[in-house]
Formats: structure tokens, C-alpha cells, sequence
């Protein structure tokens, strides 16, 4: 999301996003609904297996509450409803936290890719990028 809105100003050539949503309308309903909630925090954890569910649930006592509650407000509060079109969206098709139903115009579908597929996949995805960087 912060990489959407400071593309705004930065013009880059190309935008990368992973696990994301690229305007308001792809997050699901349940954040659009809960402006101001806090509680969302445990559905950013999907992890499939036993040691990636160890580190994610670490992960959350490592962060700062303040960075934590600023980082929910952001996403529940977030108004974009436009698409640039350098735009490259890559999603999971297991993604819970932001359904692939709800997301329009993926460029890179990754086969049992959850919202934490940059942990869990990041071999797989190192290797989509540096193609789509040589394209």
C-alpha cells in the first residue's frame, strides 16, 4: 500500500506488489468495515507450516505497539479507489487476509501462495522478480 502511494509521487517504471491490494475495493469487506479497529493484527498470520506458525506468531511481540496500531489504522483507513497501470501484482491463491476473489488484475497468480508468501515462498518469488525486472 505504501509502495501504491509513493509511486504517486516517484513515478517509477515499474510497481511490484505482493500480497496486497492495489485500491480499496480489493481489501475485504471486514477492513473497509472496521475503520479504527485494532484486532486485525492476527489475520495477517497464515503461516502453512509448523515452524513458519512459530515465527509468525513471534513476530507481532517483536513489533512496536505504536508501529502496530498505526499500521492497522493505515489499512482499515486507506482510500485509494484507482489503479496505476505499471502496476505488477502478484498474489496467492490461498491468501485469507486479502482473498484473490476480491483482487482484480493479477499479473502473477502463485500456486498455495498465503498472505505470508514472502516468507514461505521466497525462492519462488526472488525468481518472478528478477524476471519480471528483465522484462
Amino acid at each position: 500500500m505504501l509502495a501504491l502511494e509513493m509511486s504517486e509521487l516517484l513515478k517509477p517504471e515499474k510497481v511490484i506488489i505482493i500480497s496486497s491490494a492495489k485500491n480499496r475495493n480489493e481489501l475485504p469487506f471486514k477492513y473497509r468495515f472496521m475503520r479504527g479497529v485494532a484486532p486485525l493484527a492476527q489475520l495477517i498470520f497464515e503461516p502453512g507450516s509448523k515452524k513458519e506458525r512459530e515465527t509468525c506468531k513471534a513476530m507481532p511481540k517483536n513489533k512496536n505497539k505504536k508501529f502496530m496500531k498505526r499500521s492497522v489504522n493505515m489499512i482499515v483507513n486507506w482510500e485509494r479507489k484507482t489503479n496505476s497501470s505499471n502496476i505488477i501484482h502478484i498474489h496467492g491463491d490461498n491468501d485469507n487476509t486479502i482473498p484473490i476473489k476480491r483482487i482484480k488484475n493479477i499479473s502473477f497468480c502463485v500456486k498455495n501462495g498465503f498472505h505470508m508468501m514472502a516468507i514461505t515462498k521466497g525462492n519462488e518469488l526472488n525468481k518472478l522478480i528478477n524476471k519480471i525486472l528483465k522484462e
